[in-house]
């Protein structure tokens, strides 16, 4: 974690949700943003036993659960004095990228105070809301939320649009509530702004050159600049034939979902810094974000990415936009053992792994695929499936560039120096 807000630098930690997803951002001035907060399942570390307790006949506390442990983990980096501090310090920006339960549903324990089995969540000044979909599609975490924010008009819905031929288009902003059409907003152009005007990122947001949604500033003064911006959000799924064989590899089993494609995409720069986060996105949002930023490479040649969809293989991740990132860290967020949708896929790790320059250093991950040949003599199998061809295995050759979050026994975090 940071050594403490406002230092001038860059502070980004990937928390180590299990089956789920949170990112916890600290600016450079000092400005916190939080990136989802969900899990379906904590991991299942092994709990260590200390002997002297366990012959003290006259201890009977109870010890803590897996969940417990995991939980305080989760609850002791939001809260640190680092980032929330014990709720004294505000949440500047929170980022709902979609509804899925697995990325909104642990708002409710951690913000919450009211007591659930034996835990006391703590409530922070939330300034502003991103998200896709309708806001009550978020419930119950949408009613918590809508509840520390002061000002409804500071919980916005973002949708990226196509024009009739499917290509991106402009990007409309509607307050809560959001499901009224009505009070659907162009989003405004930072180029349009009065000669000597300051932008108001406080209760605007603006559409910059680059044609990103720019919506909130981490700048230090004197320093390199900061920003956090959306790339994408609502993205429509296109027709099978739009997405074309980049996009849709014969080859390739596949599938989607309107509410994975739909996922807000972050990006976060700082000096020639480039951070992208996915969300769930799909290789629908992936042709989108191809499409609008090729030309002016906004999201060519990243310093790191966060991975759609846990590492799937069937929806993200394709070559093409693989390829076109190219980052210089890649991390997923997927639990050690998941076995219900097996991910990360060996598949979406190499694609990322073949982007990063060679290195020395490798370290252990877990992951789904075919099993490796007989010359990956490092690779062990964990665990089998029914068929052969989607086995668990433990990696000892990737290289430090590759990050699983649930692979890592503590939370991964990144420090950029200002």
């Amino acid at each position: 974690m940071p050594q403490g807000p406002g230092d001038g630098n860059l502070h980004i930690t990937f928390l180590r949700m299990g089956t789920g997803d949170c990112t916890l951002i600290t600016c450079p001035n000092g400005k916190r943003v939080m990136i989802d907060c969900g899990s379906d399942r904590y991991e299942e570390d092994e709990l260590e036993e200390d002997d002297d307790d366990k012959d003290d006949d006259d201890d009977d506390d109870t010890p803590p659960t897996n969940e417990e442990i995991q939980r305080q983990k989760i609850h002791d980096a939001i809260f640190s004095k680092d980032f929330l501090d014990g709720g004294t310090h505000d949440l500047d920006l929170l980022i709902l990228t979609h509804t899925d339960t697995d990325h909104r549903n642990k708002f409710n324990v951690f913000f919450n105070q009211k007591s659930q089995r034996g835990y006391r969540g703590i409530q922070p000044h939330i300034k502003k809301i991103y998200h896709s979909a309708v806001f009550r599609a978020y419930h119950p975490a949408s009613t918590l939320l809508g509840g520390i924010v002061n000002n409804d008009a500071h919980i916005k819905r973002v949708s990226f649009r196509k024009d009739a031929k499917g290509k991106p288009a402009g990007i409309k902003i509607s307050p809560y509530p959001s499901d009224r059409p009505n009070l659907e907003q162009n989003a405004l152009i930072l180029e349009d702004l009065p000669d000597g005007e300051e932008p108001d990122y406080e209760n605007h947001e603006y559409v910059t050159e680059h044609r990103d949604l720019r919506i909130l500033d981490g700048t230090v003064d004197g320093q390199a600049e900061c920003y956090i911006s959306i790339l994408a959000s609502e993205v429509e799924e296109y027709l099978q034939a739009a997405l074309g064989t980049v996009f849709c590899n014969a080859d390739e089993p596949w599938t989607s979902s309107p509410a994975n494609s739909g996922s807000v995409v972050t990006l976060i720069t700082f000096g020639d810094h480039k951070i992208i986060v996915c969300g769930d996105a799909t290789r629908h949002t992936e042709k989108y974000l191809y499409d609008r930023y090729l030309e002016n490479q906004l999201i060519a040649n990243v310093t790191l990415v966060r991975v759609g969809h846990h590492g799937s293989f069937v929806t993200s991740s394709a070559q093409a936009f693989v390829t076109h990132i190219s980052p210089q860290i890649a991390v997923v967020s997927s639990h050690k053992k998941e076995t219900t949708h097996r991910v990360p896929s060996r598949v979406v790790l190499d694609r990322w792994k073949a982007q990063l320059e060679e290195e020395d250093d490798h370290h252990l991950l877990y992951y789904w695929g075919k099993p490796p040949s007989k010359s990956d003599e490092d690779e062990i199998p964990i665990s089998r499936v029914l068929t052969t061809a989607t086995d668990l295995y433990l990696s000892k050759t990737y290289k430090e560039g590759i990050w699983v979050t649930g692979s890592e026994s503590d939370h991964i975090t990144y420090d950029f120096p200002g």
